[in-house]
């Protein structure tokens, strides 16, 4: 601490800077800005990883759905429900051999919800995979990525620009007799 137990004010340090050389001065923020930078930008990419990773099950179960439909198309999560709603359907029509326009709307309620369940599942996957949102959380972590891993190069770029053209120190006072500022 300075003579007199008075606290240091601002932008000035506790200890003496007078044998640090002042590209140091300028160097050492812009060293510490550019750690921080990079450990910000790797941070970011870690975030987009895991928005990756997370929907990578369900992306590869739509994968499989998109190659053989059939097999969703034949388990009991679709068979049971069509079926239960066709027996429905067939019972409140009649004898839909006799009618030759029941048996048509048997089987478009039947394809109709067959096909309405594979389009729902691939909904659903694309969804849990991520597909619907990738267009912005994924991106938007890459994007902030770059962005830090940008700033670890502005703050190098701000200490040399420090260094080779330091900042004009404010005035403290006026002195009237010669009519210029005065600098401490």
């Amino acid at each position: 601490m300075p003579s007199g137990g008075a606290r240091p004010g601002p932008g000035s340090l506790p200890i003496n800077t007078s044998n640090i050389p002042d590209w140091l001065k300028a160097l050492l923020p812009a060293t510490i800005g550019a750690y921080a930078g990079s450990q910000q930008a790797d941070a970011y990419k870690d975030i987009a990883r895991e928005y990756m990773g997370m929907g990578a099950p369900y992306r590869d179960s739509l994968a499989a759905l998109s190659a053989d439909p059939s097999s969703f198309l034949k388990s009991d999560r679709v068979q049971v429900p069509v079926k239960l709603g066709t027996e429905i359907m067939s019972k409140s029509l009649g004898n839909a051999a006799a009618q030759g326009g029941a048996l048509q709307q048997l089987q478009d309620y039947a394809t109709q919800t067959m096909y309405g369940q594979l389009t729902n599942r691939e909904n659903q996957l694309a969804n849990f995979g991520g597909l619907s949102s990738f267009n912005a959380a994924a991106p938007a972590a890459n994007t902030a990525g770059i962005n830090a891993g940008s700033n670890a190069w502005n703050a190098i770029g701000s200490g040399v620009s420090n260094y080779l053209n330091p900042p004009q120190k404010a005035p403290t006072g006026w002195d009237a007799t010669t009519g210029k500022f005065t600098y401490s």
